[in-house]
């Protein structure tokens, strides 16, 4: 708000008031970019003007404010070195560095020395700005591999620097020699460099696909799955599974059903008929059902509707991830193709957790009844007093005999015939069949069953 009201006074020549607002916004905002800006722009005064075009780039020159900043210092000649410096704004200092306060000098990526070695002599670790075997003598060729042991230092020297960037060895068309980016000329044959378009490979590599020996990595095995938080829970559900199993073939086993040969040797029976007898109830509901008499009523609640009622005004705190800059980082290291590797930068954003309080509005409910009418009504319900039973071991089943009143009436109806079977153990079992089944037996029949893992029969064949 401050800030554009700032650029409004500035837009209309206000000066001074324009001035005031921007120190405002910096005082509760030492870095922002805009806010430093519009100073450099409004203020009157040079010196102050450059100071604020400095910081500016200070918090970040990559932006498009810190690259308007960098173009205007560029175009602004230095100041006499008689003049006196100017009084720095009432703006406290931020404690915190500036986000990306070095990349205004990124540091330059490390060049390391690789090795190589002679599959001629067997030569282990040449240095890689050797062309040649020191032991044998033998130029390395195109199957050279250079590799970056984890102990290489960072290669200093400006002449060997000079020589690592001048790029990629070239390979002579006619003898295969390698020779250095600068050589015009084959140092074997005198071949001219013109005359050869092959060159050592350049490869980039990540910082676990570095090769540290001459022989050819292995396969990155894939990362295993990190440990659960639940320290033994991946065991126990292990075990779990394990057993599950086990209990499902067991049951299985014992439910597969096996055949076995039986004799016939009994029967019995059993028929129920449910009296059922109409008598008059009481009963309480939201409606009276047909046949039903009302006794009495009243009011009762029937459920509740949520009613907003209004709002309250409440605080809490909110954790966000602040992107406060980048970071440059080491990914990775190239293969210059020439014995010389050379670190891979990467850029990735820098955060920082930030915990602002805000307020909001949350609804208030009332749980309003919602009331209606409940009846007491009385109705002829029929009801099961009684149930009567018959049974025996002939073949002669019969329903049981009724004797009902008038208020009475015959209800459900059950009925169940059973078999007694005798293995070749002599041990005996009840069966229950259907009563065709039942009906077309005869005892002292041979019969084929179908047994559980027990010898327990399921069923007739």
């Amino acid at each position: 708000m401050f800030l554009d009201m700032a650029r409004t006074a500035h837009v209309k020549g206000q000066t001074e008031q324009a001035l005031s607002l921007i120190d405002r916004v910096l005082y509760t905002e030492p870095n922002n970019q805009a806010a430093w800006l519009l100073l450099a722009e409004t203020t009157p005064d040079p010196a102050r003007r450059t100071q604020a075009y400095e910081r500016v780039v200070a918090i970040n020159p990559q932006t498009a404010a810190g690259k308007q900043a960098v173009a205007a210092l560029q175009a602004t000649p230095a100041p006499p070195a008689t003049s006196a410096p100017p009084a720095a704004p009432a703006v406290p200092a931020d404690p915190r560095p500036p986000a990306n306060a070095d990349s205004a000098a990124p540091k330059q990526p490390a060049v390391r020395e690789g090795r190589w070695d002679c599959r001629y002599c067997g030569s282990k670790g040449v240095r890689g700005r050797d062309i040649a075997c020191p032991a044998c003598g033998h130029v390395r060729d195109k199957e050279v591999r250079f590799y970056l042991p984890e102990e290489a230092d960072e290669v200093l020297d400006a002449a060997l620097l000079q020589r690592a960037k001048a790029g990629v060895d070239w390979l002579c068309a006619f003898c295969g020699t390698s020779n250095v980016a600068t050589a015009e000329q084959c140092r074997q044959c005198g071949a001219s460099k013109a005359e050869s378009n092959q060159h050592q490979a350049e490869k980039t590599y990540t910082l676990d696909q570095v090769p540290r020996s001459a022989k050819a990595p292995k396969p990155t095995p894939a990362p295993a799955p990190p440990p659960s938080k639940s320290g033994g829970c991946g065991s126990v559900v292990a075990i779990a599974a394990v057993l599950l199993l086990f209990f499902v073939g067991l049951g299985a086993w014992l439910l597969w059903p096996r055949s076995s040969e039986m004799a016939i040797t009994g029967y019995s029976w059993e028929r129920t008929i449910a009296i059922e007898e109409l008598q008059t109830v009481t009963e309480e509901g939201w409606e009276i059902p047909a046949g039903g008499r009302r006794l009495s009523e009243r009011q009762a609640v029937y459920g509740y509707n949520q009613v907003l009622t209004g709002y309250e005004t409440r605080t809490r705190n909110v954790s966000e991830q602040v992107q406060v800059g980048t970071e440059t980082y080491t990914c990775g290291q190239r293969d210059l193709g020439n014995g010389f590797f050379e670190e891979v930068q990467c850029d990735r954003p820098v955060y920082e957790t930030r915990t602002r309080s805000e307020t909001y509005e949350e609804p208030i409910y009332q749980a309003v009844p919602i009331m209606r009418t409940s009846y007491t009504y009385e109705i002829d319900r029929w009801r099961v007093v009684t149930t009567r039973r018959v049974g025996g071991s002939n073949r002669r089943a019969e329903w049981p005999t009724l004797n009902l009143r008038d208020n009475q009436r015959a209800g459900t109806r059950t009925e169940q015939y059973i078999v007694v079977l005798e293995d070749g153990n002599r041990r005996r079992y009840e069966l229950e069949v259907s009563q065709a089944q039942w009906e077309a037996l005869r005892e002292g029949q041979r019969v084929e069953v179908q047994t559980d893992a027990f010898g327990k029969p399921i069923s007739i064949e």
